[in-house]
């Protein structure tokens, strides 16, 4: 198998360096203790169904090309969980199964799939794991796999209608700490509990979410940073365009918006909320989606563009991302709740999702839920915890439960 890359896949590629490694690691927890030989077993299995994820990347003139690789990297147990690298296998693979006590873990380049994506897979390794450990092939009932044909759709491409450019935004504040070894914190919290908050502020648990993170970061800046002039607090936010674009793509097809405050104005939640999902609802309408596909797409074949050398797109695209990085606070990513046959859910505990940090920007947080349990994931790469801590406070404030998971 072997073929050209869409539009964010050949962004990925290119904005790769050692400051900005763009991964992923998607997690499951067990109940019970990973057994090394039946999780191979099941990969052997998974890989051959979804084998997309198992690719390298290749220049070949000017132009970016995806192959199979030519061996899936074995599974492993993990010794540094917080650790967010890619370990190279065969033929420098984009993709690694490893574990630990109880748990399994998916880490892949961004290039390969976005997050939905590989909660797909993940999915299936884990129901193909189970079916194999307890000789029970009815846990699979309810998981279906799509076509190849489907998985390598070009999404993008497929919905592209009118044109949109991108809007300038401006500087936005960047929390600044003493640099440090990953760490990560996991804040477990009641699904329904937070239902009941977003629904009493008029909003979804994305935008419930957001706002509280613009909080924390603002008294962040606030606290650390008395000048005269704050700057705007202004979030990363992808959007899964499957939800409004029918596909079952498990390539990248995502784009992201910037929803984001003015700590200049004096607003307190609810008004922040309002904000919010104001912004939301028109960022997300499907006419303006499908805008936004069209300007990627057109920008990606532009003939100027494919002429220029592998080399000189890298240089062109690292220089955009640091720009951009520059107009982006951080990053959040609402997974939303993992559907799981009910037989299937009773063997798992938890489900987990971290993604590195950008250049000069040492936070990024994800959130992920199943049944009645939701996971919020900060991961920072400073000493100091300080959007833990304010964080915490908000969520005190607020009178909701949460337990707190550190992971080394």
């Amino acid at each position: 198998m072997c073929f050209e890359l869409d539009c964010a896949s050949a962004m990925f590629v290119l904005g790769r360096s050692d400051k900005r490694n763009y991964l992923i690691r998607l997690s499951v927890s067990l109940y019970q203790p990973i057994d090394s030989e039946v999780l191979q077993a099941a990969l052997d299995k998974a890989a051959q169904r979804y084998s997309f994820f198992f690719i390298c990347f290749r220049s070949e003139g000017n132009r970016l090309l995806a192959e199979q690789a030519k061996g899936i990297p074995k599974v492993r147990e993990e010794e540094q969980v917080s650790c967010l690298e890619l370990w190279k296998g065969h033929e420098n693979c984009e993709a690694k199964v490893t574990y630990t006590d109880k748990t399994i873990f998916f880490d892949y380049f961004h290039g390969v799939s976005d997050g939905k994506g590989g909660m797909e897979f993940l999915r299936y390794l884990t129901v193909q794991y189970l079916a194999l450990k307890y000789h029970d092939n009815s846990i699979k009932e309810g998981i279906f796999v799509n076509p190849i044909q489907q998985q390598k759709e070009d999404g993008y491409r497929k919905y592209a209608k009118g044109f949109k450019i991108g809007k300038s935004h401006g500087a936005a504040y960047r929390i600044k700490g003493t640099p440090g070894p990953m760490k990560i914190s996991m804040y477990h919290l009641s699904v329904d509990g937070m239902k009941q908050i977003a629904k009493r502020y008029g909003v979804s648990i994305t935008e419930l979410v957001t706002a509280l993170l613009c909080i924390a970061v603002s008294n962040i800046q606030r606290e650390n940073h008395k000048s005269y002039r704050q700057k705007k607090i202004r979030l990363l936010v992808p959007v899964n365009l499957r939800t409004y674009f029918p596909s079952n793509t498990m390539r990248n097809f995502t784009l992201n918006v910037r929803p984001e405050i003015d700590p200049e104005k004096a607003l307190d939640l609810s008004a922040i909320c309002g904000e919010i999902h104001q912004y939301m609802e028109k960022a997300v309408e499907p006419k303006k989606l499908a805008g936004q596909c069209a300007a990627a797409v057109k920008l990606y074949n532009c003939s100027l563009v494919k002429m220029l050398p592998v080399s000189a797109k890298k240089r062109l695209v690292q220089t955009a991302l640091d720009v951009s990085t520059a107009g982006c606070t951080m990053t959040f990513s609402n997974m939303g709740v993992i559907d799981l046959p009910e037989k299937m859910s009773t063997y798992i505990s938890d489900f987990g999702m971290a993604f590195s940090v950008k250049p000069e920007v040492p936070y990024s947080c994800s959130l992920i839920s199943i049944k009645n349990r939701m996971c919020l994931t900060l991961l920072r790469t400073i000493k100091e915890p300080l959007l833990e801590i304010q964080v915490e406070k908000l969520l005190h404030n607020l009178i909701i439960d949460f337990e707190r998971q550190e992971v080394e």
